[in-house]
């Protein structure tokens, strides 16, 4: 007889759905749901998976089944790496994102999700960054409804509301850690002490159903005056309370690594490379617009378990339209600089089409 197991699962009104995740070859499914009692639901699965081959037959006279070893792909990620650019032209820190005064800035998307498939929490979080000779600015979006800004005065426990917030260490290598809210109101610590003061100024414009946006200039003289070609561990993140238990999504990494090890490098140029635009990919339809100023060609492709896709050329300044594959598959592009160093390094895994049901 075939190979088969049971698992039981306890509802307390009624079930909703069994998803499964894991791939089996030539297989059959048979699914049985059975009998409640009382108000307690039980519902028994018993999964029978047959060999259909025609060589599974040894000389033992026993069944062999096909061994499945579940896939490593997308359980380990590669760090990020962005340069920031060096511009004349500063921001109106207002809250507001005028895509006019943010050209000239580094722009990444924030989508990858707290401890769940991002597919499953899907948002338009965007992140846009620059530097002139005083100040750091940073320039964030979401499409994420903003319902929790209790708070209105800076440094009180803005990060229990929603939030933007950015982690980054000094030149001493101290945590530095900042977060506004939808009143604009900014918290700062170093090393988790609240009582430093950075010098911040942060705005925010709630859009209503639309999302919201924020604005910050930080002081570079907060941060350690950071000099060119600098690097430093950071991360970034967005806080969305009525989205639990799902509910942060980031540039890398996980909330618990705070800074994680993601780099951005300070520059005393203009260039820049970063993402526009990348469609709507969990439907299946890319559309990456990879922009910048650099000299270095820009790489790109997405990547299967099977295979991968390269874009003919520099991607720079270059809408890369395409349909992608059903499945688990990632998107990553880089640029170096002319002695080979990563200038800018993006990676995202995500699904398309998801299955939610077996035939």
């Amino acid at each position: 007889p075939a190979f088969s197991f049971g698992f039981c699962a306890i509802f307390s009104s009624f079930v909703h759905f069994v998803r499964f995740h894991g791939r089996f070859a030539r297989k059959t499914w048979r699914v049985f749901l059975a009998s409640s009692l009382d108000n307690m639901h039980f519902v028994c699965i018993i999964m029978s998976i047959q060999n259909n081959t025609d060589d599974a037959q040894r000389v033992t006279g026993g069944t062999e089944y096909e061994k499945y070893f579940p896939s490593g792909f997308g359980q380990t990620s590669i760090p990020p790496v962005m340069t920031i650019p060096k511009t004349a032209d500063a921001p109106a820190v207002d809250g507001t994102i005028n895509e006019d005064e943010w050209k000239n800035a580094v722009k990444v998307p924030l989508f990858k999700a707290y401890k769940t498939e991002n597919h499953l929490a899907p948002s338009q979080t965007w992140l846009r960054m620059k530097i002139d000779d005083k100040n750091l600015y940073l320039g964030f979006s979401t499409d994420l409804k903003n319902t929790r800004r209790n708070f209105t005065r800076n440094d009180q426990n803005i990060y229990n509301d929603d939030i933007f917030e950015f982690f980054m260490e000094d030149a001493q290598k101290q945590e530095l850690w900042f977060c506004v809210n939808g009143n604009g109101a900014l918290f700062d610590a170093k090393n988790d002490d609240r009582s430093w003061n950075s010098g911040a100024v942060s705005k925010a414009k709630i859009n209503g159903t639309q999302g919201w946006s924020a604005e910050l200039a930080i002081p570079l003289s907060a941060l350690g005056n950071p000099k060119a070609g600098e690097s430093r561990h950071a991360n970034f993140w967005t806080l969305n309370f009525a989205k639990m238990p799902h509910c942060y999504w980031s540039w890398h990494g996980s909330p618990e690594s705070k800074m994680g090890n993601g780099r951005i490098l300070f520059s005393d140029t203009d260039k820049f490379t970063g993402i526009e635009h990348l469609g709507n990919i969990y439907s299946g339809q890319l559309e990456l617009l990879v922009n910048g100023n650099g000299k270095t060609p820009v790489t790109a492709l997405y990547e299967t378990e099977d295979k991968t896709v390269r874009f003919d050329g520099n991607a720079a300044n270059r809408k890369w339209k395409t349909s992608l594959p059903v499945g688990k598959q990632r998107i990553y592009v880089e640029q170096k600089d002319v002695k080979g160093n990563p200038r800018f390094l993006y990676e995202f895994f995500y699904s398309v089409n998801f299955p939610v049901a077996l035939t």
